[in-house]
């Protein structure tokens, strides 16, 4: 068979697979499909290797697209916006605790990470640093950058001591291994001096930036004073 002849076969299967996909008010009549061979053959080699990679590119495409996944989102992300820094070793958002509910019950489990927005305390940088260990001044030893306070299960209510702090532009990621669309997330944020702020969002498990792979699911300013301020966002949104 030469090169043509087999061009001209191969342009014929695929034009029958159409026809046999399709209703017959969407594809392509008998004449038509009889002119465009007709076309084809009269145009020569080149016309007819074009319609067949044409056909065989626009067939890969939407086979690719048709078959990709949903994206999942199962991280969540606490994301400082606080302006007002203070100089008492806890700047940022202080996170008492961060709930999840799901239509079928609360997370219990999840890898929870704290991304320091601002320095350790060390006694020469008070103005916007984390208290970790014990400093002079202002330090007395607890660890307030100490992630594992915001997913224990113990709230402020409870014990006032338990939050860890953000810090300034920092980040806590709570990777919960599971889809996320439909349930509810409350941050428990221990309120101060310093009205303080933070952005809420959702990501995939490989995220690599913010903007560019997450949705913002919420937005809270906490304003200054006493007690805890606590604010549920849904994960949920428009494609």
């Amino acid at each position: 068979m030469s090169y043509k002849n087999f061009l001209a076969y191969l342009l014929t299967v695929m034009v029958g697979l159409s026809l046999t996909a399709c209703p017959d008010d969407e594809c392509a009549t008998d004449a038509g499909v009889e002119a465009g061979a007709e076309g084809g053959a009269l145009g020569g080699d080149e016309c007819l290797e074009g319609g067949v990679e044409g056909g065989v590119e626009g067939g890969v495409e939407g086979g690719v697209e048709g078959g990709a996944e949903a994206v999942v989102y199962s991280v969540i992300v606490i994301q400082d916006n606080t302006d007002d820094i203070n100089d008492d070793g806890t700047p940022g958002v202080d996170l008492c605790e961060v709930d999840i509910e799901c239509a079928d019950g609360a997370i219990t489990e999840a890898a929870g990470s704290l991304e320091s927005g601002s320095p350790e305390c060390d006694g020469s940088n008070n103005d916007d640093c984390i208290c970790r260990e014990e400093v002079a001044g202002i330090c007395a030893g607890t660890d307030r950058g100490d992630e594992a306070l915001i997913f224990d299960g113990t709230y402020c209510d409870e014990d006032g001591d338990n939050y860890a702090s953000v810090g300034i532009g920092g980040e806590y990621m709570l990777d919960t291994g599971v889809d996320l669309m439909g349930c509810d997330v409350t941050v428990h944020e221990k309120k101060g001096s310093n009205a303080e702020s933070y952005l809420v969002w959702a990501c995939p498990a490989d995220y690599t930036t913010l903007i560019d792979d997450c949705v913002e699911i919420g937005y809270s300013e906490a304003a200054s004073g006493e007690g805890v301020d606590s604010q549920s966002f849904p994960v949920s949104w428009e494609e």
